[in-house]
């Protein structure tokens, strides 16, 4: 008997989905996460980001201690001093001048008011500092961004892998059928039958693999977002192909505006311009003010209580060969800081321009691979039809089907290529959501 010809139409649409039988019982659908859903979950909850944030803040912490300000040294001293003989103010009965215990508490203040050569450079080195924190941060969170992207992207490509693999599974299910019914009409050898369900077995296996893939990819997401490994999710509808890259130029200039790396070394050499003045500024004149109240053993020479108060200006003499090596050590630090600059922006342009050669390789790719599955689609077809005649043997028929398969992985694959060079490429230019009001 032979088949019907629908089922050469069905073989041949092998993009259509099997429905689900109307007495099977429905799985509950997982909830939609749309990837900038993810991208913010991520960034409240990814743990190595947490991490980074709390660098950040001792950072913040560091330069808000360097700002110059009304920061006294406040010390406290206390003392109990025994001795002896005791000495009395002669002709003066208990009119003591050295008693046998003496007791002293003694508070102290000293603020520094003025360091001759420094002018603004301690509030210009505390903000730099400041400011190359919040790069630091900013760089951490585009790297979680960047991760949570090419995890999201996996999770799609798995997924579209899994979907090739399952209508390879129908592909071969249906040739086993046809194969059987080709063998009960005497076109075919039952040898045939059994090459036939070793095919419908590799799919089965590429497909379960393909499944298992789908399931590790969320896993990976899970743990970036900081949430169990197991919650069910389901991915959103990939948005249209990127567009072409901008020239090399004006992507390198626009990504050494927005790199964090490029922003925390140009706040690194502005704290390094500032260590130089001050540096500098220690061989000049300190004024600084002294304060000191005295609680003490009162005796006829001495009060019970007294307040002391003072200005004092002090010259270093004799530090002139420390100075002028820390003065060295900070230049040579500045040297090093605008050398990483230019390293970095070279640095920069290669990355860009190879994630700009990705992109034109795989669109070029999804391109080739477009026309080889419109190819081996035609060759199913008329494998297909001449199976049905008795004129091809089982060994063709899996080849076209394989072919096929292929095919369409190539495709899927490139287009998951195009997708992940076009977010590494926005790593590159420094482009990503920011939560920078969270702590």
């Amino acid at each position: 008997m032979k088949p019907p010809r629908s089922l050469a139409f069905f073989l041949l649409s092998c993009l259509a989905v099997l429905p689900p039988s109307a007495g099977a019982a429905q799985a509950p659908t997982p909830a939609p996460l749309p990837l900038d859903e993810a991208l913010t979950l991520a960034l409240r909850n990814n743990p190595s980001l947490a991490i980074a944030r709390h660098e950040r803040n001792v950072g913040l912490i560091d330069a808000d201690r360097a700002k110059p300000g009304f920061h006294p040294e406040v010390t406290a001293t206390a003392s109990q001093i025994v001795r002896g003989p005791r000495v009395d103010l002669p002709g003066k009965v208990d009119d003591v001048v050295l008693p046998n215990s003496i007791s002293r508490l003694e508070l102290g203040l000293r603020q520094p008011l003025y360091q001759f050569g420094a002018g603004g450079a301690p509030g210009k080195r505390a903000n730099a500092m400041a400011a190359a924190a919040r790069s630091d941060y900013r760089k951490a969170e585009l790297d979680t961004v960047q991760e949570v992207r090419e995890a999201y992207l996996t999770v799609i490509r798995t997924r579209a892998l899994a979907e090739i693999a399952t209508r390879g599974v129908e592909l071969a299910r249906e040739n086993v059928r046809m194969t059987r019914a080709l063998v009960e009409g005497g076109f075919q050898a039952q040898v045939d039958v059994l090459d036939a369900e070793r095919g419908l077995a590799e799919a089965e296996s590429q497909e379960l693999q393909a499944r298992n893939g789908i399931e590790l990819s969320r896993g990976n997401v899970n743990r970036l977002l900081g949430r169990a490994i197991d919650t069910p999710f389901e991915v959103g509808i990939p948005g249209a192909l990127p567009a072409d890259a901008a020239s090399l130029a004006e992507l390198t200039a626009q990504a050494m505006r927005q790199r964090p790396e490029a922003e925390t070394l140009r706040h690194q050499i502005e704290a390094a311009e500032a260590g130089i003045r001050l540096a500098k500024s220690t061989r000049q004149p300190r004024v600084t003010l002294d304060l000191a109240y005295a609680l003490q053993t009162e005796t006829v020479l001495v009060p019970r209580s007294g307040v002391a108060a003072g200005v004092s200006v002090s010259v270093p003499i004799f530090n002139g060969p420390a100075q002028r090596y820390t003065v060295r050590e900070a230049e040579e630090r500045l040297a090093q800081l605008k050398s990483g600059l230019t390293a970095l922006e070279q640095g920069v342009a290669l990355e860009i321009q190879r994630q700009r050669l990705a992109l034109q390789e795989a669109r070029a790719r999804m391109a080739a691979n477009q026309r080889a599955v419109d190819a081996a689609e035609k060759a199913f077809e008329i494998t297909q039809a001449r199976l049905e005649r008795g004129r091809a043997v089982q060994l063709e028929i899996l080849n076209a089907r394989l072919n096929l398969l292929r095919a369409r992985t190539s495709v899927a694959e490139a287009e998951g290529d195009l997708r992940l060079a076009d977010a590494r490429l926005q790593r590159a230019l420094g482009a990503g959501p920011s939560l920078v009001t969270e702590n």
